[in-house]
């Protein structure tokens, strides 16, 4: 039987690069909204604790973002 891959969070990752980047929660969420892509403060911190998956849509917006 193969193995199902699990998951993988990303949350540390954007939560490395969004302060490396000197942004808070609410910065980022404000730049998605000019993306097209709005969302709110909760929504985002939960993606970076990894209590929610994210939509490529969105990751694409945060690549933007953060540049």
């Amino acid at each position: 039987m193969a193995k199902i891959l699990q998951d993988l969070s990303i949350g540390a990752n954007l939560r490395a690069i969004r302060t490396a980047r000197g942004l808070t929660q609410n910065d980022v969420c404000a730049q998605m909204a000019q993306q097209g892509r709005p969302m709110l403060q909760s929504t985002y911190a939960q993606i970076e604790t990894g209590a929610r998956n994210i939509f490529v849509s969105d990751l694409i917006a945060l690549k933007r973002v953060f540049h």
